[in-house]
């Protein structure tokens, strides 16, 4: 069985890379490079942190913090980073969240940048998520 919340990350992945042809070229997790096609989404784990009720004693609650970095090129970058961000949330955010797998999904900051040393002109986000999801308790493979 496979942890809850790489199911999460896993779900996340798959919509990012569903609308990937022809918006997006380049979809990946936990890169260690800059992207080499433009746009390109990266998707960021910035971990866990427990969000347990003193009173409930059969499911773990944890708000997962999940990083997704965009990244365009072209004649009007900003046009093209905000559509991509929309794009971003329009498939990350139809109910039941993340097919069940959470209970509830918010942007907690989103952040704009631009490339000053690239060649062309690029420019990139970075939008910060916090997913909320459960786990039985001591079972993180378990859906609570």
């Amino acid at each position: 069985m496979t942890a809850v919340r790489e199911r999460i990350f896993a779900e996340v992945e798959a919509r990012l890379a569903a609308i990937a042809s022809p918006t997006v070229a380049e979809v990946r997790r936990m890169p260690s490079g800059d992207p080499s096609r433009f746009p390109a989404l990266f998707i960021f784990d910035q971990g866990d942190v427990a969000d347990q009720d003193e009173e409930e004693t059969d499911a773990m609650a944890f708000v997962l913090s999940l990083g997704i970095d965009g990244f365009v090129a072209g004649d009007a970058p900003h046009t093209a980073a905000n559509a991509l961000y929309a794009a971003v949330v329009e498939a990350l955010f139809p109910q039941p969240v993340l097919d069940g797998l959470a209970t509830e999904i918010r942007i907690v900051r989103l952040d704009m940048a631009v490339a000053e040393r690239a060649r062309d002109h690029r420019l990139g986000f970075a939008l910060e998520l916090a997913i909320h999801y459960h786990t039985r308790f001591g079972e993180p493979q378990q859906p609570a």
